[in-house]
């Protein structure tokens, strides 16, 4: 079992980009396995090196024009790899809109795709043949992060190089999906659960953005869904294998927030339904709606 990754669209050779970036000995685990927080990074460097859009979106910030993750689902295989052996990742770009309800453009996104592949750890030393090791979607949405309050959102695309409103269709995904345990799944515990302590973001977690990074979040919720899982079921080892996360607003260093966990099951599969929200007294709540609006929300699965 693992989430939903829609299918690469057919696309212009110039919205591709490949390289054998490889993977960093920090980002395997003991038994070869990819990390979900290591699958990632070689999105960036490929889209912002490796195709025009780096070159267009510096354009675009000139004006005052940025694309925020929204959405991002990430799926590490179960294959075994070495890091002493180069990797091959492919990124897709595709520029689309969304609409309200009366059908008008409300939003102008951007959705890419990330497979990697890589020969198996084991593998002769001549051998060439390499296997699907991750793949991974995310949804951004571009936004005026300076504008005054109503005018923040990009409806259309003032750039010589881009259509004024792409002609893809985008339906935004609704995150509270994402606090329903996957299909056939049982959940664990019967409410919500805060983590056992709050989580102190620092300077070590944020970025050039001036806030938390993303891929911080991922790690997070790992740590708090173990920290559980030693609760209910002592000694099992688990490994985080798929993530879908939406996020909402940012952290930033100095901010004292706690992950709300709700354990599920699914044959050998373990996960959480996880949100990150301010530090506060929890005493009382016992439902997702008491907790208030989240920074973000995410469906962890885990073998």
């Amino acid at each position: 079992m693992r989430p939903f990754i829609p299918e690469e669209p057919d696309v212009p050779s110039e919205q591709r980009g490949e390289a054998e970036l490889g993977v960093r000995f920090e980002d395997i685990c003991q038994d070869g396995r990819l990390r979900i927080d290591g699958v990632w990074p070689p999105m960036g460097r490929i889209l912002w090196n490796e195709t025009r859009m780096g070159r267009i979106f510096t354009g675009l910030g000139k004006s005052g024009i940025r694309n925020v993750l929204a959405r991002l689902t990430i799926h590490a295989e179960e294959v075994p790899i070495s890091p002493r052996r180069r990797a091959l990742s492919r990124v897709v770009y595709q520029l689309g809109h969304c609409v309200d309800e009366q059908g008008e453009v409300n939003r102008i996104v951007l959705r890419n795709w990330l497979l990697t592949e890589a020969v198996p750890a084991g593998s002769a030393p001549d051998a060439v043949q390499r296997r699907l090791i991750a793949r991974a979607h995310g949804l951004h949405v571009f936004t005026r992060p300076n504008a005054p309050p109503g005018q923040h959102r990009v409806l259309s695309l003032e750039a010589p190089a881009l259509p004024r409103v792409p002609e893809a269709r985008v339906e935004l995904p609704v995150a509270g999906e994402l606090l329903q345990a996957p299909a056939g799944a049982t959940f664990m515990d019967a409410v919500p659960r805060p983590d056992t302590a709050p989580l102190i973001f620092g300077l070590s977690h944020t970025d050039l953005n001036q806030h938390v990074n993303f891929l911080t979040y991922p790690r997070c919720i790992e740590d708090a869904a173990l920290r559980r899982f030693v609760e209910l079921e002592p000694g099992r080892r688990l490994l985080a294998r798929s993530l879908e996360i939406s996020y909402a607003k940012p952290c930033f260093a100095g901010d004292s927030m706690r992950v709300i966990t709700q354990a599920w099951q699914l044959g050998s599969v373990r996960g959480v339904c996880a949100v990150f929200v301010p530090e506060r007294d929890f005493s009382k709540d016992t439902s997702w709606d008491a907790f208030g609006r989240a920074h973000c929300i995410a469906r962890l699965w885990m073998i």
